[in-house]
């Protein structure tokens, strides 16, 4: 079978595009069951799902000229605006970014008609992340099965070349004798190796436990902070796995490596929810969905609040390029002064709300102006949560020559400096009809480098020109091509380094061991005398996810409704 038959095989039996919730539910069912953990079904649907209706703390319309501030216009805020609304709110977004929508979304089209594009943020989420998939239906976007895997990628570890089979006997065979594995690491095949560590630790807490991975709550139970507190690294070494061993999986699993001293209760919890099975991709570009969000919001008659009269829906006011420089409370009244700068002419302003929401990450409120200062375990939790790097380039190349390698999909991997490479899997729809030919664009746009930790900031670091030299020299190698090749394949380019990208000083927020339970619940515990609010992935149990974000979101809008209704039977 050649390699365009075995694509076509492979996509006849990928999941259903568009799936409605039952073929969702029945997708993480089945995995769970795979996995030996259908017990968990429930529990993952229930604290995933969007949390209930804002409309049950409220009458539509009610809140009709009481001022809302948004901080941040990406996914939470966006979420939280959205939301709001359908109360009667008077919401303004401050949104300093104007070269992209969405926050930490980012779809990069190289060409006018968008059909060439990559995801320089997120691109992907899994069938059991509930919140995305609620906002996907309301905006009635397509989506498509993304091709996780495909067996003529590559591993290219400590200067070996193997085909990513299914099985993982290509890596047996010539990558493990590259590592002083045990005996019986030696006769495990890799993705048992994690697996297996993955599956012990869940193991040793009940359903009722291990659902703590998606709550926040001021105190957790014993089993579960014995977890939290381990390192990736301690959790691999406690089970008992060489020093080798997890070299070998740090290497074969790069960015599982790069975050190996992280909380392993983020890694386990990505295990729990199964984020990496049945993953999920918006048809055209991920910011497809803020952009919904945008055009929904900035709408004077939406049609997303089919039950809500159009005179009940709140306004919202979309201030692209203002930045938010301090946040105040007002001593007479209890209200929110927000000090903003208008980016365009350097000016300042500033401007008083009944309520705020803090929809950006955490390392921008270090920039801020926070008077009185938040509370004390606040302040701690913005001076000491870490957030990771990550740096992303892509390719546009004038041919695809990982289809001449029979690559129609999936990610190769490898321990250098770029880590993963990922490649479209647009095959189908890149057939340019004509006169009963069919034939193929050559051009496609190649995730040349995604990397996260020490290796986002080495490459960082480098001059733009260099930098993508040493990327096409690192790919030339991953796929066994001639030094040199590639110079005259790319045409051009995009990169970037989300730590150093503005408003953002980082890609997401990332736990150390054991700052979950001191953090997470004051993380999002309002401040002001329940006046300013707070989300973000950061503030939510799914870290570098959409799901954190959107959940968080919803989360802040609920909060805000339930003060507001105590504030007016205080008056």
């Amino acid at each position: 079978m050649d390699a365009s038959a075995k694509f076509k095989e492979k996509m006849q039996s990928a999941n259903p595009k568009n799936p409605t919730d039952s073929q969702r539910h029945d997708m993480l069912y089945k995995s769970l069951v795979k996995a030996g953990r259908a017990e968990d079904y429930q529990n993952i649907i229930n604290l995933l799902s969007p949390l209930p209706d804002i409309i049950r703390y409220a009458s539509s319309g009610e809140f009709k000229n009481v001022k809302v501030g948004i901080i941040g216009g990406g996914l939470s805020g966006m979420a939280a605006a959205f939301e709001l609304r359908k109360l009667g709110f008077d919401i303004t977004v401050f949104e300093p970014t104007t070269t992209h929508m969405g926050g930490r979304i980012y779809t990069y089209y190289f060409n006018d008609n968008k059909t060439l594009y990559g995801e320089l943020g997120a691109m992907r989420f899994p069938v059991s992340h509930e919140t995305v998939w609620h906002y996907i239906d309301l905006f009635k976007l397509d989506t498509e099965p993304l091709l996780q895997s495909d067996p003529e990628t590559f591993f290219y570890i400590r200067g070996i070349r193997v085909k990513n089979d299914s099985e993982g006997k290509n890596i047996f065979h010539k990558i493990y004798p590259q590592f002083e594995l045990t005996v019986q690491e030696m006769n495990t095949p890799w993705p048992a190796l994690l697996g297996k560590v993955n599956s012990y630790y869940l193991s040793t807490m009940p359903p009722d436990i291990r659902k703590q991975f998606l709550m926040i709550l001021p105190a957790y139970d014993h089993r579960y902070q014995s977890i939290e507190n381990l390192s990736s690294r301690q959790a691999l070494q406690q089970y008992g796995l060489s020093n080798e061993a997890v070299n070998l999986i740090s290497s074969i699993m790069p960015n599982f490596g790069a975050l190996i001293y992280h909380s392993y209760e983020s890694s386990l919890c990505t295990d729990y929810t199964l984020d990496f099975s049945n993953l999920y991709q918006i048809c055209g570009g991920m910011v497809k969905l803020p952009l919904a969000f945008y055009n929904s919001l900035t709408s004077t008659r939406p049609k997303e609040y089919p039950d809500i009269p159009q005179s009940d829906i709140g306004n919202v006011n979309w201030r692209g390029g203002q930045l938010v420089t301090g946040i105040y409370k007002s001593g007479n009244d209890g209200k929110i002064i927000l000090s903003y700068k208008i980016l365009q002419n350097n000016k300042n302003d500033f401007e008083k709300f009944d309520y705020v929401i803090c929809a950006v990450p955490i390392p921008v409120l270090k920039s801020m102006a926070i008077q009185p200062s938040f509370a004390g375990k606040k302040s701690q939790v913005i001076r000491e949560v870490y957030y990771e790097n990550a740096q992303k380039t892509l390719f546009l190349c004038k041919e695809r020559f990982w289809e001449k390698q029979g690559i129609r999909g999936g990610s190769s991997f490898t321990d250098g400096v770029i880590e993963v490479v990922s490649y479209p899997q647009d095959y189908n729809r890149s057939i340019i009809k004509g006169k009963g030919n069919a034939l193929h664009d050559k051009r496609g746009v190649l995730l040349a480098s995604y990397n996260i930790g020490e290796d986002a900031y080495a490459l960082g670091n480098i001059s733009p020109f260099i930098q993508r030299e040493i990327i096409k020299r690192e790919i030339e190698k991953v796929h066994g091509l001639t030094e040199g090749y590639l110079d005259n394949i790319v045409i051009d380019s995009k990169t970037i380094d989300w730590v150093r990208e503005p408003w953002f000083f980082g890609a997401f927020q990332m736990f150390l061991p054991g700052q979950k339970k001191d953090f997470l619940y004051s993380t999002f515990k309002p401040e002001y005398d329940n006046r300013v609010f707070f989300a973000g992935e950061h503030t939510s149990v799914k870290n570098a996810w959409m799901q954190g974000a959107l959940q968080s979101g919803m989360a802040a809008a609920n909060d805000v409704a339930y003060y507001s209704m105590i504030h007016k039977y205080q008056r």
